[in-house]
């Protein structure tokens, strides 16, 4: 089967909680993380299957699962397993209306292996812009004839010269490299433009014209709620809440793929904390897109990650990795259905984290994490710089 690409449009602001446990009392600030996690689509793509196919939820027990109709549990998996249904996801959708027409583009996280340098407007909450880029090489152990305490290949910030049509280290004169005075710093919470994606899978630079500033795209919406007591309608004591809501811009939506089975579009679903309301639509494909680039892929691979991933030992899977730039590490949990009980906290490496591997993975968009099925993992292969 092919994959099939989806987009969800909330109707409201949303809630996505993070892993961190909070007690009553102790700590009220409940944060959204944003994007979702990928298990955060995975369940809502089981659970509208179910739907779609007018299952009663209320009911739900490993002998009500064990009744479903064969086609429906080879999609879904058996009881606390997975099937034939794997998602790719989640990205930013982003809607620009040009006259009467309409045009979609994708975003995808910034790969941290991008240095840049942005101006700081004096309103906080105002997108920023990129005036300069650059891009961490990992340094020639032989050359520089020096040893470390680890296996990996330091990495250091370069610059494409267009003269000598290759990349060169920063010189100490930043001006003559067209640089600001001030550092470069990373792409975290910024997302790239397809043509941008396609520069850096080509093994060059993107152009600051091609990075989107997350404050463009999303903003945090802080509200406060008490808890009240059921008999009076009184305030509770302890019971002070406040949320970290999520509220995406006019056109911006979230996209993903399923592949092994296929939702039916055009109807409303639930998704995430408090099940706020969202479109499903069909939306365009990343997929596609990657698979028609002008990109040819050459030797050994350089690799971001556009989902976070969940590998056995930490942020490190299990490659021939030479050298690296991950971000802190967030954790994931959940609800496990099967076992009635929370799922356990796993260490997830953040999207746009970059390896540089030897006999990676060979196709464009791969995995090599643990759950890809629930789009875990999802890596997109680049050439390396000057091959």
């Amino acid at each position: 089967m092919s994959w099939t690409a989806y987009r969800l449009i909330p109707e409201d602001v949303l809630f996505f909680r993070e892993a961190k446990p909070s007690s009553i009392g102790d700590d009220h600030y409940l944060r959204s993380i944003f994007p979702p996690f990928p298990s955060t689509l995975y369940g809502l793509t089981r659970t509208q299957r179910l739907l779609q196919e007018g299952c009663d939820l209320s009911a739900v027990s490993s002998q009500w699962w064990q009744a479903l109709p064969d086609e429906l549990r080879r999609q879904v998996g058996e009881w606390g397993e997975y099937g034939s249904l794997q998602l790719r996801g989640p990205w930013l959708l982003r809607t620009n209306r040009r006259g009467s027409a309409e045009d979609d583009e994708i975003l995808l996280p910034a790969p941290l292996d991008l240095r840049i340098h942005a101006n700081a407007p004096e309103n906080a909450d105002e997108p920023r812009t990129v005036t300069s880029v650059a891009r961490l090489l990992p340094v020639d152990r032989a050359r520089e004839k020096k040893s470390w305490s680890h296996p990996f290949a330091p990495m250091s910030p370069s610059i494409h010269s267009e003269s000598a049509g290759a990349f060169v280290p920063i010189p100490p004169s930043r001006h003559e490299a067209g640089l600001p005075p001030t550092k470069l710093d990373s792409p975290i919470d910024w997302f790239l433009k397809m043509n941008g994606v396609e520069r850096w899978m080509d093994g060059g630079t993107p152009l600051p014209e091609h990075f989107v500033d997350s404050r463009s795209l999303w903003r945090s919406e802080i509200r406060t709620g008490v808890g009240l007591q059921k008999e009076r309608r009184s305030n509770e004591s302890g019971m002070l809440y406040t949320f970290g809501f999520v509220r995406l811009a006019p056109g911006v939506s979230i996209g993903f793929e399923l592949e092994g089975g296929a939702l039916q579009p055009e109807c409303y679903v639930r998704l995430g904390g408090e099940n706020r309301l969202a479109r499903l639509e069909h939306g365009p494909s990343l997929t596609g897109q990657i698979d028609a680039a002008r990109h040819t892929a050459g030797g050994d691979g350089v690799y971001t990650l556009l989902a976070p991933a969940i590998y056995p030992n930490g942020s490190y899977p299990e490659a021939s990795v030479i050298a690296a730039v991950v971000a802190d590490a967030g954790h994931v949990g959940g609800w496990d259905l099967a076992k009635r009980g929370p799922k356990r906290l796993q260490r997830a490496v953040p999207a746009g984290s970059v390896y540089w591997i030897d006999n990676g993975p060979g196709e464009r968009l791969g995995s090599l994490s643990q759950q890809n099925h629930e789009g875990f993992g999802l890596m997109l292969r680049g050439n390396r710089p000057g091959r």
